[in-house]
């Protein structure tokens, strides 16, 4: 049993003032404004010199509103003699989305939580060395020196490198 796509695109009229967008055809960006846009096109306004850019390119790649999608043209209307509407078909979403690569990006707090891990961990921690240096505790358990002579040792580091 095959499922076709019954519903039709339901098109979305894009305000001038958000509408700039770029086409990358090969080697060439072109600056264009996007019109419409659907669940499954774009409707975009492109120079006239340009349109002949689309019919030769194997790969047309549409940047829009922090988006990349790779598009396929599918038809052109020639309205003014400055630019032609020329529907674009989105094929693939190719947006980059950044992984942090790094334990600086752990560090950063999170908004959508009300409890940052990050930050209750670095309390643990920071707790269990001042238990361990107080005088009764750490005496006792002969940790109080060797703790105090590493903070001193960091302290000092620390100073090195800004002073």
């Amino acid at each position: 049993m095959e499922c076709k796509d019954r519903y039709k695109p339901y098109r979305c009229f894009v305000p001038l003032e958000s509408s700039a967008g770029v086409l990358h055809v090969g080697r060439f960006t072109i600056a264009i404004r996007v019109r419409e846009v659907s669940r499954t096109e774009f409707v975009v306004s492109v120079p006239l010199d340009q349109v002949g850019r689309l019919d030769r390119s194997r790969a047309i790649y549409l940047d829009f509103h922090g988006e990349r999608w790779l598009v396929r043209k599918t038809s052109e209307y020639h309205g003014d003699e400055v630019a032609a509407w020329v529907t674009l078909e989105r094929l693939q979403d190719a947006t980059r989305h950044r992984v942090p690569r790094s334990w600086a990006a752990t560090l950063k707090p999170r908004r959508e939580t009300d409890s940052d891990p990050v930050l209750l961990a670095g309390l643990c921690v920071c707790l269990a060395i001042m238990f361990l240096v107080f005088p009764g505790v750490g005496d006792k358990l002969g940790t109080k020196q060797l703790l105090v002579s590493s903070l001193r040792s960091v302290w000092q580091a620390v100073i090195s490198v800004f002073w």
